[in-house]
């Protein structure tokens, strides 16, 4: 049993308890009312880079920074890259110190965390004070689009390594690698540079590697084929068609077993890309068309890869022969349906040169493998020659005696032809290429009827007689 003692002493000793329990909940909640309850003002201990904020409201504590902290809008920076430098002041990219973004900061010391977190927070900052430092930052949609503006003058696209041969002489044009301006990291950085106190900042670009290296090109010396056909220069725009698809596939590298599509080399044929109209070959009969022409360049590359003994995975003949070339050794391209493609059957990488000069079109093709020894000979066997029909008609409205051929007659021809392929005197292989038939052409010939009035020639002046 429990004396009346005891137990009266329990009592006491709870009821001390419970008021130092409500002495400490005062004392904190006092601590915290002095310390958090006024959102309003700056913790006391805070400082912006040695500048005393604490118990200021926001308004204050901006403007008292503003009046310390001064900033030159005629100051600048240099930016380059290579041999490109520009000048750019403060003002032109609306730097200026982050305040706002610091204020937010202070502010949210009151906020984040419970309550005994922040009181234990602000406590330490009063005792032993805590200091934020400021930025200059540059206005970012202003930054972003002086960067823009510049990368016109930074970006370049990559240039491939590339060969040219003249005179005998064979010298290598390194790459040029690509490159493009950076701009958020470029901006980034701009932040950094000047609050170190950088007069220059290297901008941030993104480099591209070309396709073609000289390391590529480096043993490539030897020209193993070439073939030229010939045009008429007078058909200016046939010319200038001949001379842009020559650009495009000049400097192409063929590495081993990879295989080559002339319609991409060359590139679509419209006028945007500079293609002109010039005859073209529809249906047996030379019309006008945007890029004619471009057959030319088929056949001069198909025989120029043909005599460098590479295999070819795909051709067409044009619908009859054509004049620069036998029968069977003709090639064609239309859109993206027929093409000329061949593959580099050799171990060494292979480089076409392509080239208009006077009234020719040539295409050379350059290997590491010189081959002395080695010769190919294209021969075209013709089978059998058929003659075209001609259909005549007769036109009313044209004079008598006019003949105009409203559609040109084309022999037809069928024809195998070969690909002989020696080493010395030896011949190693004989190799059938192709089968063509060339369906004739009937030709249609206009012939005039219309009668024309002859004027009496007799100087008759009629029956009356002369006057004496």
């Amino acid at each position: 049993m429990v004396s009346k003692n005891a137990e009266g002493g329990r009592k006491a000793i709870l009821i001390a308890t419970f008021v130092l329990l409500l002495s400490l909940i005062g004392t904190f909640i006092f601590f915290y009312m002095s310390f958090i309850y006024d959102e309003d003002t700056i913790p006391y201990g805070i400082s912006v880079d040695g500048v005393d904020v604490g118990g200021l409201a926001r308004e204050e504590a901006l403007e008292k920074l503003k009046k310390v902290f001064i900033l030159n809008p005629q100051k600048f920076i240099i930016l380059y890259f290579e041999d490109m430098r520009v000048s750019v002041t403060f003002s032109d990219l609306k730097v200026n110190y982050n305040f706002d973004e610091v204020l937010d900061q202070i502010f949210k010391l009151k906020k984040e965390g419970n309550i005994f977190l922040r009181f234990y927070r602000l406590y330490n900052i009063r005792n032993s004070g805590m200091n934020f430092s400021l930025k200059m930052i540059p206005d970012y949609n202003t930054a972003i689009s002086y960067f823009s503006d510049l990368s016109h003058r930074v970006n370049r696209d990559p240039q491939n390594a590339r060969l040219e041969f003249k005179k005998g002489e064979r010298t290598l044009i390194p790459e040029v690698y690509g490159v493009q301006l950076d701009v958020g990291n470029s901006y980034n950085r701009l932040i950094e540079a000047i609050n170190k106190g950088d007069r220059e900042l290297q901008l941030v670009v993104n480099m591209t590697k070309p396709s073609i290296t000289s390391e590529d090109l480096k043993d490539i010396s030897y020209k193993i084929s070439t073939f030229t056909t010939t045009f008429n220069p007078q058909d200016v725009n046939r010319t200038s068609n001949l001379i842009l698809a020559a650009k495009n596939i000049s400097g192409t590298l063929v590495r081993p077993g990879e295989i080559y599509s002339l319609n991409k080399g060359i590139g679509p044929r419209v006028i945007e890309a500079g293609f002109k109209e010039a005859p073209v070959i529809i249906n047996g009969k030379l019309v006008p068309g945007i890029g004619g022409g471009v057959c030319q360049i088929a056949t001069t590359v198909y025989n120029a890869v043909l005599r460098a003994d590479l295999k070819i995975v795909e051709r067409f003949h044009h619908s009859f022969p054509v004049s620069y070339v036998p029968p069977g050794q003709d090639a064609t391209l239309s859109g993206d349906v027929l093409d000329l493609k061949f593959q580099n059957s050799s171990p060494y990488p292979i480089y076409l040169v392509a080239y208009v000069y006077n009234n020719k079109f040539t295409v050379d093709v350059y290997s590491a493998d010189a081959n002395f020894n080695k010769k190919v000979v294209i021969y075209s066997e013709i089978l059998e020659v058929i003659e075209p029909k001609i259909t005549y008609k007769e036109d009313n409205t044209l004079p008598e005696g006019t003949i105009n051929e409203e559609l040109p007659p084309h022999k037809g021809y069928k024809v195998n032809t070969y690909r002989l392929v020696y080493e010395g005197n030896k011949l190693i292989k004989k190799e059938k290429l192709s089968y063509d038939f060339y369906q004739p052409v009937n030709g249609i010939i206009i012939k005039g009827t219309k009668k024309l009035d002859v004027p009496n020639q007799s100087g008759d002046q009629g029956n009356t007689a002369p006057t004496n």
